[in-house]
């Protein structure tokens, strides 16, 4: 269940989600994925703050509708590339209510997605890029591009040498013993002042 309210909107979706995988061989799989339910939306008529009583037809008179919901989507993904592509609704809600004002149009939005695994060869860090697209009826498609950068530590030390493990963890431990002693001796040297200063006799008046 997704529940959302905007002003004086609330729209929630009750769902099912349900997913099936197939062996493709060669390191392949493919994920089929399905959704079914119902989506409602409530509308506080109530507290709509109008200037006047006189009807609106662009205000509708009906405060709740109930619309079906019918999603699919499919991921091949292997060890180094993935595709996918779904539609979360392929009904539009408007067709199912009877006032249009009430729900606009919303006509199926397909996500696209596609990425891959690139191995860098050192310590065992991976690039994984990845482009991404909305395709909006009526509307401008959006398009994303992106990655991320894996980074395996365990492997790093563990093809590092001993002794430069143990150089870099001394030499941190020195430079953190460096810097808070160079900070006490400050603050010690500002105490002092600040003691032989109320220390000294001060001018009569």
């Amino acid at each position: 269940m997704i529940s959302n309210k905007v002003y004086i909107d609330t729209r929630t979706q009750y769902a099912i989600d349900a997913s099936y995988q197939l062996e493709m061989g060669k390191g392949y799989k493919v994920f089929l994925g399905v959704k079914a339910g119902a989506g409602t939306k409530d509308t506080d008529l109530e507290a709509l703050e109008r200037i006047t009583t006189v009807a609106n037809p662009s205000i509708a008179t009906k405060g709740n509708a109930l619309y079906p919901v019918f999603g699919f989507g499919a991921l091949l993904k292997s060890e180094k590339f993935y595709l996918s592509a779904s539609i979360p609704n392929v009904l539009n809600p408007a067709k199912f209510v009877d006032e249009d004002t009430f729900i606009g149009s919303e006509k199926p939005v397909t996500y696209l997605l596609a990425g891959t695994s690139i191995n860098t060869g050192v310590f065992g860090t991976k690039m994984k890029p990845f482009i991404s697209t909305k395709l909006i009826p009526d509307g401008e498609n959006q398009t994303h591009m992106g990655g991320t950068f894996d980074f395996n530590i365990k492997k790093c030390i563990k093809h590092m040498p001993i002794s430069k493990v143990i150089l870099v963890l001394c030499k941190s431990c020195h430079t953190s013993y460096d810097t808070n002693r160079n900070n006490l001796t400050a603050l010690d040297r500002v105490v002092n002042s600040n003691i032989k200063t109320n220390n000294r006799p001060q001018p009569r008046k």
